[in-house]
Order: C-alpha cells, then structure tokens, then sequence
C-alpha cells in the first residue's frame, strides 16, 4: 500500500474509533475524563521516557498509589509524592528507558510489560488501574 493510501486508511480508522483527538494530545497536559485507559497509559510512558517527573505525575490521579509487587510496599502516595518518586528514578538513572512488548487491556486495567534500558533492571511489569482519565494505582514489578 503506497504511503499516501495508507495515511489515509488510518486516518479513517482513527476517527471510526474516535482516535483523532487523542493522537493529537499533548502528553504533559493530563488527564482528560473521556480518554481510553490504553491511551493515558501511553501518555504516562511517553512523559516517563522524556524524564519529565512532573508530566508522569499529572497522569496520576490526586491520590493514586504506586506499589512494588509482590511485596505490596507502597513506593509513593499522590502527585507530590509521586513526582519526587520518579525525579529520584531519573537523577539515579539518567539514561533509564522503557519500551512496550506487550500490553493486555482488560477494561479498565492496562498491563504492560516493557523492556529496560540504562537502569539494574531488564524488564518492568507495571499493572495500572485506570479510572476517569488517570492512573488510580500502579503495580510494579522490577525483572
């Protein structure tokens, strides 16, 4: 399919699945009520691999939690907190990245599993619970 037919065709798929606006948003905006859970997950990732703590947080609800499985220790409680969390991620490991090699949607629920780079770590699970356009509460688990 030549590039021009193929822009096209998702053009087309994206508004049937009222995608348009969403590839549009900025990342760093937030979070926006009628935005699919697959959708703010990404956002989240995006603002993660830009280090930009401050964005990371905003996809999280007021008081979203994250926690490490399984021991179930609660890492961070909040925005504030959880952008301490994550500015402390990046000044320790400037170089950290995460990449998507498989994602499961169950309504609600996102669970990724991501390959690490610049980091101890190999490899992430993170399980999120979406709700109304921001992560409630996080799960991760360090490979």
């Amino acid at each position: 399919m030549r590039a021009g037919k193929l822009f096209t065709a998702v053009a087309v798929l994206n508004a049937a699945l009222g995608l348009h606006n969403l590839a549009l948003a900025n990342p760093a905006s937030g979070p926006t009520p009628s935005i699919a859970p697959a959708e703010v997950v990404r956002k989240e990732v995006i603002a993660f691999n830009a280090h930009d703590a401050v964005a990371v947080a905003k996809w999280h609800g007021p008081d979203a939690k994250l926690r490490l499985v399984p021991q179930g220790k609660v890492l961070a409680t909040g925005r504030t907190a959880i952008t301490a969390f994550f500015k402390h991620v990046f000044d320790s490991s400037p170089n950290v990245r995460i990449t998507l090699q498989k994602q499961l949607v169950l309504g609600r629920m996102v669970i990724n599993y991501y390959s690490e780079s610049g980091s101890k770590y190999t490899a992430v699970i993170s399980t999120y619970q979406v709700e109304n356009g921001s992560i409630a509460n996080e799960w991760i688990t360090f490979g």
